[in-house]
């Protein structure tokens, strides 16, 4: 019943390990660096959001700077990042600003390290805006996001069928 949007367009449920039967996902797609204002409505709503029963979560993404050069790398807990964002144009104002994320926990997980027990969370994403603003015809964005996703479940291969035999037996 949640209707998710991203620059006024309605998108899928835009969360890792999130289907679309669901409202959410335990990590988000969309990455708080790249986000510039978000509005949640519930109850009445006005009639531009009419696809939804429940609510909105509309999203807006910033745009990227438009005078410097600019990069970003950081290591969390939810992932190992990199961004930049600058300029396309300095006459023009047109910028670009561009992101991506890969799991700290696969990369622990392939490093030998098991942080989560038999559950592994594999995620990586990338996201973009483009800013072409003109004089005359206002501003050409262009935006979109991407993103792989999977759960690994370590012990999922074992055949646990001779165990409880073998142990209903001693």
């Amino acid at each position: 019943g949640l209707l998710w949007r991203l620059e006024g367009v309605n998108i899928p449920n835009p969360n890792h390990f999130g289907d679309g039967s669901t409202n959410g996902g335990p990590v988000s797609l969309l990455n708080n660096n790249l986000l510039s204002n978000s509005d949640f409505l519930t109850g009445a709503f006005p009639a531009e959001y009419g696809n939804t029963i429940s609510g909105v979560f509309d999203l807006r993404m910033r745009s990227g700077n438009n005078e410097k050069h600019e990069f970003m790398g950081q290591l969390g807990f939810m992932g190992v990042e990199i961004g930049a964002e600058g300029p396309i144009s300095k006459s023009r104002g047109s910028s670009f600003l561009i992101n991506y994320r890969y799991s700290t926990m696969q990369i622990l997980n392939s490093l030998g390290f098991t942080m989560m027990g038999t559950a592994v969370p594999e995620y990586q994403d990338a996201a973009f805006k483009f800013n072409f603003p003109s004089q005359k015809s206002g501003t050409l964005s262009i935006f979109g996001f991407g993103a792989k996703s999977n759960v690994s479940f370590v012990e999922s291969d074992r055949d646990t069928t001779q165990e409880r035999v073998q142990m209903a037996y001693e």
